[in-house]
């Protein structure tokens, strides 16, 4: 089946022009194409590099697809759908964000992802076998995702301990005060002590 392409410009009235592309007579043909922002999406959709194309949802929306629905606030995000659940709602994820958005209802689905063009390459979402089998894995890598920001995370914090106090400074203290509290110990070990007075901090034995 061939498709009619509406392509709208970044100064278009986006996403008004598009439901009324989808959803007027003839919209089952058409497919809205667009540049999305933002990296949420990363590493399937660079940030204003891959265009996106948007087809009118179908009757069944499945795992793993990727979809433009509306918040309840009015916002429109594109991210893809992680989880079906009993109820009928859905669980959203984007591909490079962690957290869960939960209880998205189908009427608040606007729009899926029919497929995406990076470079030359055109790549359909229902037919690719690699990009199923990519939107699996990845999807799946949620909790090495988190461990991977947890070490980044702790890398920065590392990196702005660093600014202010020097590992040259720092590290030689540390190790001054393990050695001195190792000899407190094994002096403690030969000798027992009934007066605390008999050491003082940074000293030794008095």
């Amino acid at each position: 089946m061939t498709r009619q392409r509406v392509v709208l410009t970044p100064s278009s009235s986006f996403f008004t022009l598009a439901l009324e592309a989808l959803y007027s007579e003839g919209g089952e043909e058409r497919e809205v194409a667009f540049t999305p922002g933002g990296i949420s999406m990363h590493p399937t959709l660079r940030d204003r590099r891959d265009t996106v194309y948007l087809v009118k949802p179908p009757g069944t929306i499945k795992k793993y697809d990727v979809a433009l629905f509306r918040r309840d606030n009015g916002e429109y995000v594109l991210h893809r759908v992680v989880k079906v659940c009993r109820d009928g709602t859905y669980v959203f994820r984007g591909d490079f964000q962690t957290e869960l958005e939960r209880n998205v209802r189908r009427e608040q689905i606007l729009a899926v992802m029919a497929a995406f063009q990076r470079g030359k390459r055109r790549i359909d979402c229902r037919r690719s076998a690699l990009y199923m089998i990519y939107s699996r894995v990845w999807t799946s890598a949620r909790p090495v995702l988190k461990l991977w920001r947890a070490c980044r995370l702790g890398l920065r914090r590392l990196a702005a301990f660093e600014v202010f106090y020097p590992w040259s400074s720092v590290v030689p203290y540390i190790f001054g005060v393990f050695v001195h509290s190792l000899i407190r110990w094994l002096c403690d070990q030969k000798r027992p002590v009934t007066d605390a007075s008999h050491f003082r901090w940074g000293g030794g034995i008095a």
